[in-house]
């Protein structure tokens, strides 16, 4: 089977919530893919690794105890997020939220450096910064849900 069936087999499965998430991450990353971002705002090396350390901070310590802190609070689940999960009418609510924000962050990261590479022909740091805290996030997820199962 070529990867375009694959592909293809996959968008049939998704359900309502999945092509609803997708349009918004279209609805914001869209537009950054065409314009781009001001290179004037983007930071320096010293700032850049900063921004890395506390990112990794906050996706591998911080949101692995929010989440395990309130799943006890509130008597949920802690189950793998698909992407097709409604996080309203599921007891998985928070690492549902943290699984599409992870996706959101990680692919405007991915519009802000080649919106701004094409048009500025300039490699933009807070695109890095963004598809790190995506990756981080989604680590986090995956230590989250290993460590309960």
């Amino acid at each position: 089977m070529k990867l375009y069936d694959t592909v293809i087999l996959q968008l049939r499965n998704w359900k309502m919530v999945g092509w609803i998430k997708s349009l918004i991450i279209l609805f914001f990353a869209f537009p950054i893919l065409l314009k781009g971002v001001n290179p004037k705002y983007n930071v320096g090396v010293g700032e850049f690794f900063k921004q890395l350390l506390g990112v990794a901070i906050m996706g591998f310590v911080a949101m692995p105890l929010f989440v395990t802190f309130f799943a006890k609070i509130g008597r949920s689940e802690l189950v793998k997020p698909n992407w097709n999960d409604n996080p309203y009418f599921s007891k998985n609510f928070f690492l549902i939220c943290f699984h599409f924000s992870a996706c959101l962050i990680g692919v405007m990261g991915v519009a802000e450096i080649l919106g701004t590479f094409i048009i500025h022909s300039y490699l933009i740091l807070n695109g890095v910064v963004h598809i790190a805290l995506a990756v981080s996030l989604w680590l986090g997820i995956n230590r989250i849900v290993s460590a309960k199962s």
